[in-house]
């Protein structure tokens, strides 16, 4: 298990100290190709919309625990799944050998750049038939009297709502097929 978390650990470290764009997309396209494991870590590193809610500060209070080990992917599993409000499970991670517990920590506070975005991600990904990383954007609002007398036809012709623009609120859904 160490081993595995040394080598995801190495993936990180490796595309973060790679310069250059085409040498990053390399890298990662044979980092793609080496298994399930990297690709999950990759995933949920660069996800923005699955935060974890844990903080360096946060990290560092946790006590490490004297458990049995994890295996890499229970715990991305783990984390993924809301598991992260656990201090107990957290101190479990924490405590487990040297290239765990640092690749734990990289999960958890997802606390590392590698010079690319999920959106690089996702179009290598695409290429080896890898599920994708969601992506979202806020809705840009109009201005009604700005639109033309035929864009603003086509608006009312498709029964759209209106609402007061709110500068600076936004809120982002994520639907999947059991809840909102």
């Amino acid at each position: 298990m160490n081993e595995q978390a040394q080598e995801i650990l190495d993936m990180f470290y490796d595309l973060k100290n790679t310069s250059g764009t085409n040498a990053k997309k390399e890298k990662l396209c044979d980092y793609i190709e080496t298994g399930f494991e990297t690709i999950l870590a990759l995933q949920h590193v660069l996800n923005t919309l699955k935060p974890t809610g844990i903080g360096k500060k946060s990290w560092n209070n946790i006590e490490p625990s004297d458990e049995p080990e994890w295996r890499v992917i229970d715990y991305i599993d783990w984390l993924q799944h809301g598991g992260h409000s656990s201090h107990a499970d957290l101190a479990l991670a924490k405590s487990q050998e040297r290239y765990f517990g640092e690749l734990a920590y990289i999960l958890a506070t997802k606390d590392i750049s590698m010079g690319f975005t999920a959106n690089t991600f996702n179009k290598i990904a695409k290429e080896f038939g890898v599920k994708g990383i969601p992506l979202v954007s806020p809705m840009l609002s109009k201005n009604i009297n700005s639109l033309s007398d035929k864009k603003l036809d086509q608006f009312l012709e498709n029964k759209a709502y209106v609402t007061t623009k709110l500068d600076g609120i936004r809120a982002l859904a994520i639907h999947n097929d059991i809840e909102w």
